[in-house]
């Protein structure tokens, strides 16, 4: 038996409902059970007999009469500061329950990290995006993640296996691993390399071939970077959501496509893919461990219901 059925049976065997803990509260906090008994809009017997069943069911004296007065015994004072915390955590957690149920807003501060390229992104985003529904999602670099996890200001972040490491006091769930690869045509000064890396993109003309939605603000966050990265001007990359585009920017655009694993799968004669050696990185979801319990139960049951 855990710790946690022991308690609940010696409620149990207590019989001792959380009303008749109020009421006993209300007696000490007015003093006297003529004046809880009024406030409680009950009748004083009734009340008087209560508080003689909890005495009866704990097996102690909880209070003690000086003539008119009514006093708490050591054990009375005892139960009163235990059941207060007790129904002060109840109250909080009920409240805390609704507040989160009636959140039409975001619960969780969550981070993307800078370094996750847009196509990374886009081949990832279906597994967090139950996450991003209740969260609000920002983009920012790696120190950055470091330092508002550790004061408290954000509560997980999507960053590579690499960085895991370096959050001690994290919990860390494995999201993906996908290999980015490029599209190129035939005639391109790639197509007989069997790997290219990343550094070999500068300066070529660059299409993202990017299927899913993602929040705009946290796409282009994303795009920018990646494209700095990579010598590439922002302005000058362009998206194709569609295969069909994808192609147009190989063939007659002789861009360089880039995309995740299974979507550049080439079923043209005149399309090469070739995989980027240096962008294989498995994704971690990293959330502290001094999360509050609840917000560290949100984020792990949204992804066994993924990954289930």
């Amino acid at each position: 038996m855990n710790h946690s059925s022991s308690k609940i049976n010696d409620l149990n065997s207590m019989d001792i409902s959380l009303k008749e803990i109020m009421y006993f509260i209300t007696v000490v906090e007015n003093g006297s059970i003529t004046k809880a008994a009024q406030k409680l809009f009950i009748a004083q017997p009734y009340l008087t007999k209560v508080i003689q069943g909890i005495e009866n069911r704990i097996g102690v004296q909880l209070f003690e009469r000086k003539g008119k007065s009514l006093f708490l015994t050591q054990a009375g004072t005892v139960f009163y500061h235990q059941m207060s915390q007790a129904v002060g955590t109840i109250s909080e957690g009920i409240n805390l329950t609704k507040s989160t149920g009636n959140m039409s807003e975001t619960v969780l501060n969550t981070a993307v990290s800078y370094d996750l390229d847009p196509v990374k992104l886009s081949s990832h985003i279906h597994s967090v995006q139950e996450l991003m529904k209740c969260s609000n999602v920002q983009c920012m670099n790696f120190h950055d993640i470091l330092d508002r996890i550790d004061m408290g200001l954000l509560d997980c972040a999507v960053v590579f296996r690499d960085y895991v490491g370096f959050f001690p006091d994290c919990h860390s769930i494995e999201i993906s691993k996908i290999q980015t690869k490029a599209i190129v045509s035939d005639m391109h000064r790639f197509a007989l390399q069997e790997t290219i890396s990343s550094s070999d993109l500068h300066n070529e003309r660059i299409c993202f071939y990017i299927e899913r939605n993602i929040e705009n603000k946290l796409l282009q966050s994303s795009l920018t970077n990646y494209c700095k990265e990579i010598n590439v001007d922002p302005a000058e990359a362009h998206i194709a959501d569609n295969y069909l585009s994808a192609l147009y920017y190989v063939t007659r655009e002789n861009a360089v496509v880039i995309g995740n694993e299974y979507s550049l799968i080439p079923n043209n004669s005149r399309i090469v893919s070739i995989p980027i050696s240096d962008s294989s990185q498995t994704l971690f979801l990293i959330y502290s461990k001094k999360l509050p319990q609840y917000k560290a139960d949100i984020i792990r049951n949204i992804f066994y219901s993924v990954n289930v």
